[in-house]
């Protein structure tokens, strides 16, 4: 659209002796004056929308409106939500961008790294970072995990399946309270009305020898969580506008 009226703008310049008005009162608004007296106005058409949605509520009310977006399509991706505002243009957009929750990125972490650490460390990490009042048995029990060493005698504990038996001198106190894995609940996005709850597993390894904890997110947990929720979101998006064509993916 700006480019047709630059084009215009051009053709009128390029007559000879033409000069242009504007005026206080009608703002947007171009006349081209000729030296013959003629006075017409050069078509500046509206520039194109390219809107950016700070949340989902809104994003449904300016899809839905009708001024706004007269044949709408919608993509969604994991990242974020475009919109197409009329299908036969597909030059005006809108956008909602999807940050992701600081708990999802702590997962994110030790998704690509085990977080290997001491049980109060572990605990503390799992009670603030994560944030999820389902776990409450697993803090309970590493709270109550304790290396001691003593002077003699062979240690032979159990953690799940796995001996934990050992030429170290060590003993494990509480280890068998300690579960092999577990699920956390978390969102995977902080954007305001996108409701994104996702159910991970991790799973624990007691190191014996070095008296520590790790943990880890199970192989192809994240992935699987993350498509889980953008097809929710998907979902949610054609209840709340049915008559409007919502496609998982980018236009």
């Amino acid at each position: 659209m700006l480019a047709e009226f630059l084009k215009a703008l051009i053709g009128e310049v390029q007559k000879p002796n033409t000069r242009f008005l504007q005026h206080d009162d009608l703002p947007g608004r171009v006349w081209a004056d000729h030296s013959d007296g003629t006075l017409n106005e050069i078509a500046r058409n509206p520039r194109d929308r390219d809107a950016s949605i700070g949340s989902l509520q809104d994003l449904v009310r300016y899809v839905t409106d009708p001024i706004v977006c007269k044949a709408p399509e919608v993509y969604v991706s994991t990242e974020k939500i475009d919109v197409l505002l009329d299908r036969a243009d597909r030059n005006e957009v809108a956008t909602m961008f999807l940050a992701p929750s600081s708990r999802w990125l702590s997962l994110q972490a030790i998704s690509e790294k085990p977080f290997r650490a001491a049980p109060k460390d572990i605990v503390k990490w799992l009670r603030f970072a994560l944030h999820d009042n389902s776990i409450g048995h697993v803090i309970q029990a590493l709270s109550r995990l304790d290396f001691t060493r003593t002077s003699t005698g062979r240690t032979n504990v159990s953690h799940g399946r796995e001996s934990l038996g050992s030429s170290v001198e060590a003993e494990v106190q509480g280890i068998e309270r300690v579960p092999e894995s577990f699920l956390v609940s978390i969102p995977v996005w902080s954007t305001p009305g996108v409701w994104s709850n996702v159910n991970i597993e991790l799973g624990i390894y007691i190191d014996l020898t070095a008296s520590v904890v790790e943990l880890h997110v199970m192989p192809d947990a994240m992935q699987t969580a993350l498509q889980q929720a953008t097809f929710g979101l998907a979902a949610s998006l054609r209840d709340s506008m049915p008559n409007v064509p919502v496609f998982v993916g980018r236009p």
